[in-house]
């Protein structure tokens, strides 16, 4: 029986290691860290239920529904749209397909004018019309640049499009390449976003239940490929060697080009969050909420427990305020930061009734998706023999991305035995 090794149990190699299991092969998974599910994690801190940063499953994502069982994690849904804060006052703007009680406060939503409501509903109908193949291959230019073309204003650029894609993309100057940017939308427009009620962490377990015992090997190391000749023949880890058929990268794209012995020119994005236990709701809506003001640190904020009170204990509610990339402040200088523009958002008196549960500070939350980026994830995809690449680099920095690299290493080892 074939041997393969899967290096890293992130959702790709969950994945992977699931499917070539159910075909029959033998699979041994290794994974440097104390748990699965890569960047797709949950905590449990004095009750709450925290992500590792503020994250969501789209659920029209393909891999999704081919991927995992979503019904078992009892998700609980996110409403279209957002609230945009201005001025100390709050505007809605919602899907009005989807939330049809809030289509006449969109529609009076001051804030834009009336064309940019109508070219997106016209920009919404093209990329619905078109199909994912189209997509990738539109011409790679950068998402501003094809808002620009599109002829939205610049109000609902910068206080729509920036802080709600800014969440997405981890990046508000626009720079992410417009077929990220594209798909994305289409996603969202066709179908809502969820969490699971336990935790996003709760999709790992999914995956990692349907594999053999001892399949995984936690806090493993794997520090080099073993070679021989021009073919990888297994992996160097725990100070031994672990011979295989096949080796399976399902790692950071980092850690995938440390070990095959390459240069690439990506590079990381950050993100930050800090979560606060409330005595009361910030707001109603389940929706996130978006900071306008250019000068924000802060993001967006969102209500967890609006959406899934499971996420805190029983009389409390769970706020996440997240930051696109790092800030230079201490936790307890971010901390004070974070609460005074809030505090101005909101126009509230005082928020010393909130408790600063934790700050996650994510180093590598997501790869640079500029235009051109495809050429890196087309040379992850070649490997050397002996070595299949899996992880988001060889798809897109998303979920979707994890979860379809996976299954398609999983079919290249497979053709690769048959």
């Amino acid at each position: 029986m074939p041997r393969v090794l899967v290096v890293g149990a992130g959702l790709s190699g969950l994945v992977c290691a699931r499917a070539l299991q159910h075909k029959g092969m033998d699979v041994r998974l290794f994974e440097a860290s104390d748990g699965v599910g890569g960047r797709v994690r949950t905590d449990t801190v004095d009750g709450y239920t925290l992500d590792r940063g503020f994250q969501v499953l789209l659920q029209a994502y393909p891999s999704v529904e081919k991927e995992l069982n979503v019904s078992s994690l009892s998700v609980c849904n996110w409403d279209p749209g957002a609230i945009l804060l201005a001025s100390g006052r709050q505007f809605v703007l919602a899907d009005p397909r989807r939330l049809p009680q809030l289509a006449l406060a969109s529609a009076a939503c001051p804030l834009f004018t009336m064309t940019d409501k109508i070219r997106v509903v016209q920009m919404t109908r093209r990329l619905l019309a078109m199909d994912d193949h189209a997509i990738s291959a539109m011409p790679d230019e950068t998402m501003g640049d094809y808002l620009r073309r599109w002829g939205f204003s610049a109000a609902f650029v910068d206080m729509f499009i920036r802080p709600f894609f800014g969440g997405i993309f981890l990046e508000c100057e626009l720079e992410t390449s417009v077929r990220m940017f594209a798909f994305v939308w289409k996603m969202l427009a066709k179908r809502g976003t969820c969490i699971p009620q336990m935790g996003m962490g709760a999709i790992a377990q999914q995956l990692a239940s349907h594999l053999q015992p001892d399949t995984v090997t936690l806090k493993s190391v794997v520090r080099g490929l073993v070679r021989s000749g021009e073919r990888v023949t297994g992996v160097s880890v725990g100070g031994g060697v672990v011979p295989a058929d096949i080796v399976v990268l399902a790692t950071p794209f980092d850690i995938t080009a440390q070990l095959l012995g390459i240069e690439i020119a990506m590079k990381w994005r950050k993100s930050t969050a800090l979560y606060y236990s409330l005595p009361k709701p910030l707001y109603s809506h389940r929706l996130i909420a978006l900071l306008t003001d250019k000068q924000r640190l802060v993001n967006n904020i969102a209500m967890i427990t609006n959406v899934a009170p499971a996420y805190a204990p029983v009389g409390k509610h769970l706020l996440c305020c997240s930051i696109s990339g790092d800030s230079d402040l201490p936790d307890d200088a971010l901390d004070a930061a974070v609460r005074r523009e809030i505090r101005a958002a909101f126009t509230l008196s005082t928020t010393d009734d909130w408790q600063l549960l934790k700050v996650y500070r994510i180093a590598n939350a997501q790869f640079e998706q500029r235009p051109g980026v495809w050429m890196h994830v087309e040379r992850f995809r070649q490997g050397e023999p002996g070595v299949i690449i899996a992880g988001e680099a060889a798809v897109s920095s998303s979920i979707e991305g994890a979860l379809a690299s996976g299954m398609s290493a999983a079919e290249t080892v497979l053709k690769s035995f048959t």
